[in-house]
């Protein structure tokens, strides 16, 4: 070794003939650049030793001891001129009177430089060099594995050699094997060496060892992964269980990986379930609207007993495009952590079918990490704020029980937003907080899906049928029905909204449509809103009925539509909204908090006759009481067309609200929606108010049934006659009795 001390005493020139410092007494050098210490350390006084190795490899190492405090060391591949780089090994801190190692391989004949350095004051190292070792390396690790001209079945091995073998063994298995375990070549004697004998679209592992002869052999080096290809691409019809082509969906998905040639079909034997696993489905090559992949449950069951947190699914569809799961039993099995079906990284055109996803384990839960469907940009958030998610995804006749939301879909941002799905005829029951949650989300129909709570004992403190937000336009919410909101609870203060919309703001001519849809029996004390809109623009609603006639209620502010914040381009037309809720709350059809909003509102049917506190027809600046009141304090612009008639349906009890009445018969204005709630035709010249299409009939039921004047063996039956009738059957007997 040479010891050069580079130092405030003199100077010395390297191997190249360039001076290794020229900028003054004490720190001649340049602080190195990509050192895993601080740089500093190289600051003030710097010593550098030199050292070539000899005829082999070689493992040196230096230990010294040191006074100073922040103080390195470090072992360096280059010194030239004021600069000493590339390090090998580094160690360094603020500490003093300790010992500091740095270990190095180097190749046979190469140079390196050990640097000490100190920063800062007293100027002057102090250390003593207490260990310098040279271990030679007669039989080097190999370097570099690698793994080429990959096919199905064979594979050319290589490494790099770095001392004189001439030959080499080889262990290798399935990715993951525990060494010793695999399968050993002995002697190999090229490199590359061409292994033979695997299996298609199979993941392996290889380590390798040089042997030297008489000098001995290398350590094992690995392990280097790779894949071989896939054998051939599927096309047709397969069955799985245990005794069909795939004896679970996660071998069937592993023969998708070589991609599709044509359309495929996976139908599941009947009575081979439950299965127990983990589904990831990546985008398929191959895959597209002809070439489809379809997953037939034949309703066995699919459950995961280990869903957590970032792998909290059950089926996940990771970019894959074209895919249909159909009739297949999706059964969570804990309490959190249960995305039962995510659709993540563009993953489009896919189809969820007829489907059961039972999150009845989740019913106790207030975790936001369950959700029956997830159209997410996101590994952990059933909603978030960015991320891309899928579009032209359709969610159809499925039913879906808990969760702390129902089903979201989420657009990757508010300029780029999930376009084209389609949520229809779902049954959505359960949930802890959100129905549907759906964000950024434009050009979709939301059709003909139940929305209810009929059994959840734990809610959360709002309910929200659907909830729309930030941006999205173009998407029709049509014949959906919201109830029941409170079914497993009992009487509680929680807010309720049927349908909210917050800031998404439509373009002219894109405006969102919400059309026939019911919103009633959402039973409790709280504040309840049928139709809320905070600051969304073109927003039309059209056809709703809207009966908020909880008549034990006993508190809490009703709202049959409400406006705030400013916002432009609203139609509320056609509309039935009914309410004769009971309790202390304010109570009114329709309220604008805003009042410079514009909204165009007529030819609804706006009925209030609640038996206590503050009620109105609207609101607009103050309380209006009646509907004349109400023409008139907003200065003719809402309502002019509209009544204030008791709809009279036929049985809210049963949920069939149909009206009877034929003051309302025919007063809708022509606003060009064809059918009703049922699919029935809708009148083209003289519609009818509500969500329903209705005819009245030729004698209208009596309504307002009362006993009065009771006694020990009498009383006084009474009704309201809504006819002309002026005689009338009746039938009584004891409580309970069957009708007829």
């Amino acid at each position: 070794m040479r010891i050069r001390n580079c130092n405030s005493q003199r100077l010395y020139s390297n191997g190249d003939n360039n001076t290794c410092g020229t900028a003054g007494v004490e720190d001649w050098n340049v602080n190195p650049t990509g050192t895993s210490i601080n740089a500093l350390y190289w600051d003030d006084d710097v010593y550098l030793f030199e050292y070539t190795a000899g005829a082999t490899m070689e493992t040196i190492s230096m230990t010294i001891f040191t006074r100073n405090t922040w103080n390195g060391i470090g072992i360096f591949d280059d010194c030239i001129g004021t600069t000493f780089s590339n390090e090998l090994d580094a160690n360094g801190s603020s500490t003093g009177n300790i010992s500091r190692t740095v270990t190095a391989t180097i190749a046979a004949g190469n140079t390196v430089y050990f640097a000490v350095g100190q920063w800062g004051t007293p100027n002057g190292l102090d250390f003593d060099v207490t260990n310098f070792t040279v271990t030679q390396i007669l039989c080097p690790d190999p370097t570099a594995l690698t793994a080429t001209n990959i096919t199905t079945t064979t594979a050319d091995l290589g490494w790099t050699e770095n001392g004189i073998a001439t030959t080499w063994n080889i262990e290798w298995g399935i990715t993951g094997f525990a060494q010793g375990t695999g399968t050993m070549v002995t002697g190999a004697a090229t490199n590359p060496y061409n292994l033979i004998g695997l299996t298609a679209n199979t993941s392996y592992d290889f380590y390798v060892q040089a042997d030297c002869g008489g000098s001995g052999t290398s350590a094992w080096v690995g392990p280097f992964s790779f894949t071989t290809l896939c054998a051939i691409q599927l096309a047709g019809t397969f069955t799985i269980g245990a005794a069909g082509n795939y004896a679970t969906y996660t071998d069937a998905v592993n023969a998708l990986l070589c991609g599709v040639s044509a359309p495929v079909i996976f139908n599941v034997l009947a009575g081979s379930g439950p299965y127990n696993e983990q589904i990831t489905i990546p985008q398929i090559t191959g895959a597209s609207a002809t070439n489809t992949i379809i997953f037939n449950g034949n309703g066995e069951t699919l459950t995961f007993s280990a869903t957590a947190s970032p792998n909290n699914y059950i089926i996940r569809l990771d970019g894959a495009d074209y895919i249909t799961f159909d009739n297949v039993n999706i059964v969570s099995q804990s309490a959190t952590n249960n995305f039962a079906v995510h659709l993540i990284n563009d993953a489009d055109f896919n189809t969820i079918n007829n489907c059961t996803i039972d999150l009845t384990s989740t019913l106790g839960s207030t975790a936001t990490s369950n959700v029956g469907i997830a159209v997410s940009g996101s590994l952990t958030s059933a909603i978030p704020t960015s991320g891309a998610s899928g579009t032209n995804n359709t969610f159809s006749n499925n039913t879906i029980i808990g969760g702390y939301y129902g089903i979201t879909i989420n657009g990757p941002s508010v300029l780029i937003n999930s376009l084209n799905n389609v949520v229809a005829n779902n049954t959505i029951e359960d949930f802890y907080y959100y129905g549907l949650y759906l964000r950024s989300v434009s050009n979709s129909t939301i059709n003909n899906n139940s929305i209810s709570r009929p059994n959840r004992a734990t809610v959360g403190a709002s309910f929200y049928g659907m909830y729309f937000v930030t941006s999205g336009e173009n998407n029709l919410i049509e014949a959906n029905r919201i109830f029941n909101a409170y079914g497993g609870v009992g009487i509680n203060t929680n807010t309720s909204y049927g349908m909210y919309h917050s800031a998404v703001d439509a373009t002219v001519g894109n405006e969102n449509k919400v059309i026939n849809n019911l919103v009633y029996d959402i039973n409790n004390n709280g504040s309840l809103y049928g139709m809320y809109n905070t600051g969304s623009n073109g927003v039309f609603y059209y056809h709703k009925t809207i009966s908020l006639d909880d008549a034990t209620a006993t508190a809490g502010l009703t709202r049959g539509f409400y406006q705030t914040t400013l916002a432009s381009d609203i139609e509320f037309k056609n509309n039935i909204v009914t309410i004769t809720r009971g309790g202390t709350g304010a109570k009114h059809c329709i309220y604008i908090a805003t009042g410079t909003s514009t909204i165009a509102s007529n030819n609804n049917v706006l009925y209030i006759n609640s038996p206590a506190g503050t009620n109105g027809i609207g609101w607009y600046t103050s309380n209006q009481a009646t509907l004349a009141d109400w023409k008139l304090a907003n200065g003719g612009i809402y309502d002019q067309n509209s009544v204030d008639t008791d709809p009279m349906y036929v049985n809210p009890l049963a949920g069939l609200f149909s009206p009877t009445s034929l003051t309302i018969d025919n007063i809708g204005a022509i606003l060009g929606i064809l059918t009703d709630i049922d699919g029935s035709p809708r009148s083209a010249t003289t519609p009818d108010p509500g969500a329903y299409e209705f005819m009245p009939p030729a004698c209208l039921a009596p309504s307002a049934l009362i006993a009065t004047n009771i006694t020990a063996t009498s009383a006084d039956l009474g009704w309201t006659e809504n006819g002309t009738a002026t005689t009338w059957n009746l039938e009584w007997g004891t409580t309970g009795f069957a009708q007829g």
